[in-house]
C-alpha cells in the first residue's frame, strides 16, 4: 500500500525483511515545470514470478529552461558551440535499430497493472 510521510518517518520505518512496508515520500519539485517523467512501455523490469512480462522504464528527466534568450544572444550562442552531436547516425529501418515510443504513464496505475 502506499502512505505519506516524511523522509525521516520513512528511514524509521524501514524494513529489510520480505514484505515489508513500502513508504512513499512525495517529491517537492514534482510540480516544478523543469522535472519530467516519461516512460517506455515494456522495458523495464521482468514482473514478479513472470519473467517473460517486462514492466515499464520510467525516466525521470531534470531540465532547466531559461525563461527567455533574445535572438542575438541565441546566434551567439550557436556560434560558440560545437555542431549538435545528436545528429542521428542510423535511420529506424536500419538492421538492429529498435524503435521505442515514451510516453506518459501514471506509476502508481502501472505498478498496479503488473501485480
Amino acid at each position: 500500500y502506499f502512505k505519506q510521510c516524511t523522509r525521516e518517518q520513512a528511514l524509521a520505518a524501514k524494513k529489510t525483511k520480505k514484505g515489508s512496508t513500502m513508504y512513499i515520500v512525495s517529491d517537492p519539485d514534482a510540480t516544478q515545470g523543469h522535472r519530467i517523467m516519461k516512460a517506455v512501455q515494456g522495458e523495464g523490469m521482468p514482473t514478479y514470478k513472470n519473467p517473460f512480462v517486462h514492466g515499464n522504464l520510467f525516466l525521470i528527466l531534470n531540465i532547466d529552461f531559461p525563461e527567455t534568450i533574445a535572438p542575438e544572444s541565441q546566434q551567439a550562442i550557436r556560434s560558440l558551440l560545437p555542431p549538435p552531436l545528436n545528429t542521428p547516425a542510423f535511420k529506424e529501418d536500419d538492421e538492429g535499430v529498435e524503435v521505442h515510443t515514451v510516453t506518459d504513464i501514471d506509476p502508481v496505475q502501472s505498478y498496479n497493472a503488473n501485480k
